[in-house]
């Protein structure tokens, strides 16, 4: 590349900010207006999952009934369990054959009951609160009445039967005994006739006490539309903080791409006089007619975006450089043959697509230009939409 003149200083992005890292942004906001897409695909992802989420989360429903534990066989007056026989008899409410009898009650298998039954007792006290869980809640209401139910029966059967063991092994001591002890044992006989039965009683039903145990499925799409907007916020603001987007240039934002530039084409040739002016004064090989000018173009996202650049800048600087022919190309630095083509011209321009050329991606522009030992004129700032008055 000929130069021959001083020309003025042209950086790309900041050198400063590194190529890899986060680059400090001036807030949230301005992160979201750059990226502004990413709002409503967030809406429309939160939505969709919390949608699916309403559908797909089962609605259960939990209801509690509180039985107080009785004694089991206690004497006549003397009514009032501890709280330590209260767990075992939650132990007891809990066995496989009180489960199974609550299983047949209700039609379920003994290990759905299972998972779905709760058996505590009520703090230090004698009573014991019987939770179920069901997909409505008047299956869960009846679920904990009839565990209660079914715990107070096994209870009844269960001091019968220990009474009615201690009543025949006292018949059968007294039948052998003789004198003294077979007085004793028949003053324990005696008591034990006056001993009760106190399986317990419930003392709250479960009949209307239902309550859902889950979220209301309406909440999930109203959380996931939440969700969804604050996760696309973080996802702008990072990627404004990586590689944020390059804006166009005007009178009020003179150094929005914090680039060195000669202009932006907007519909004038103005941006475009330097490089003329920096054309005519190339010296020319001998045999050569025409000065050569490169167009590296960035940021462009179809295909013939850089040629209907080159075409513009081709037609504003055939009309700005009246003494000398130019012919200009389109340099693609990323690959050998752009590079190649690069270093046969005589001067080297810089075209930066408004909003779509990054500061990293340019960052790598500058950093391959300063390793190929090439210096551009300088960066035009290009609209990322063809305005009818410049093309």
């Amino acid at each position: 590349m000929t130069l021959t003149e001083t020309r003025p200083e042209t950086t790309l992005p900041d050198a400063s900010h590194p190529e890899s890292g986060l680059r400090p942004v001036t807030g949230i906001w301005p992160a979201i207006s750059a990226r502004w897409r990413l709002l409503p695909i967030g809406l429309l992802l939160g939505l969709g999952i919390g949608a699916a989420a309403a559908v797909l989360v089962p609605t259960t429903y939990d209801a509690t009934a509180t039985v107080r534990v009785g004694a089991g066989l206690v004497p006549v007056g003397e009514m009032n369990p501890g709280s330590d026989w209260a767990q075992d008899q939650a132990v007891l409410a809990r066995t496989e054959m009180v489960l199974t009898a609550i299983g047949d009650r209700l039609g379920e298998e003994p290990e759905v009951v299972g998972d779905r039954l709760t058996v505590a007792q009520h703090g230090e006290t004698s009573y014991l609160d019987f939770s179920y869980t069901a997909d409505t809640g008047s299956r869960a209401e009846r679920g904990a009445d009839t565990a209660a139910a079914i715990y107070l029966q096994v209870a009844q059967a269960d001091a019968e039967r220990r009474w009615q063991d201690q009543v025949d092994l006292l018949d059968d001591l007294v039948a052998e005994a003789s004198g003294s002890e077979r007085a004793a044992l028949r003053a324990q006989r005696r008591t034990l006739e006056r001993t009760v039965v106190d399986p317990g009683r419930t003392v709250q039903s479960a009949s209307g006490e239902a309550q859902r145990a889950t979220v209301d499925p309406s909440a999930f799409p109203l959380a996931g539309a939440l969700g969804g907007l604050l996760l696309a916020a973080a996802v702008a603001y990072l990627l404004e903080a990586r590689s944020p987007r390059a804006r166009p240039l005007d009178e009020r934002q003179p150094g929005g791409l914090r680039l060195a530039t000669l202009g932006r084409l907007d519909g004038t040739d103005e941006a475009l006089v330097p490089v003329a002016g920096r054309l005519e004064q190339v010296r020319l090989p001998e045999g050569r007619e025409k000065a050569r000018l490169g167009v590296a173009v960035v940021g462009a996202r179809r295909s013939g975006q850089p040629r209907d650049v080159v075409a513009v800048v081709r037609q504003s600087v055939r009309k700005l450089t009246r003494d000398r022919k130019v012919r200009t190309v389109a340099v693609d630095l990323s690959t050998t043959q752009g590079v190649a083509a690069a270093r046969e011209c005589d001067e080297l321009l810089v075209v930066a697509i408004a909003g779509r050329s990054h500061r990293r991606r340019l960052e790598r522009v500058r950093q391959r230009l300063e390793v190929l030992e090439l210096q551009p004129l300088g960066v035009v700032v290009a609209p990322r939409k063809r305005p009818r008055s410049a093309w």
